[in-house]
């Protein structure tokens, strides 16, 4: 399990990079311009790609660097908070399909990460239930039969 949660928060560092970097982008140039990006995209939706930036920055950037923190501080709740980043993600992607709509390749990528952070999270989720079960003591290494022939 140490393998996963190692992976999710590598997936979690790159998501949260990629997050920030692109939302103080589009909150710097609004216009899109400077990633590529057209106004005709969004028109009807938001007036310009500040608000998409903010939202960006805060939900997907700040949450995964939230659900990092508690991943790495290895708290009972993190399998939750690594789901809920997948989910978050996964309804980011595709409100930007919905507005713009159109598919492209890291729209794609980011998806497939959504997912495998609601899959990761969940085998994570069901590993720490596991361990929260009572599991009887193990034997002691000394049998009876031991302690008697001591006595001989």
């Amino acid at each position: 399990m140490k393998n996963i949660r190692q992976l999710s928060i590598a997936l979690l560092i790159i998501t949260a990079a990629i997050a920030l970097y692109g939302g103080i982008m589009l909150v710097y140039d609004s216009t899109g311009q400077k990633l590529g990006l057209s106004l005709e995209d969004i028109k009807g939706t938001f007036l310009d790609y500040g608000i998409p930036g903010w939202i960006l920055i805060i939900a997907i950037g700040g949450g995964s660097i939230v659900t990092t923190i508690i991943s790495i501080q290895h708290k009972k709740v993190y399998p939750y908070f690594i789901i809920a980043n997948g989910i978050l993600l996964l309804l980011w992607i595709l409100i930007q399909i919905i507005i713009v709509q159109e598919t492209q390749l890291f729209q794609l990528v980011f998806g497939l990460i959504g997912l495998a952070f609601i899959l990761l999270g969940n085998q994570l989720r069901l590993y720490v239930i596991h361990q929260g079960e009572h599991h009887p003591a193990p034997p002691h290494q000394f049998h009876s039969k031991s302690k008697r022939h001591k006595r001989h």
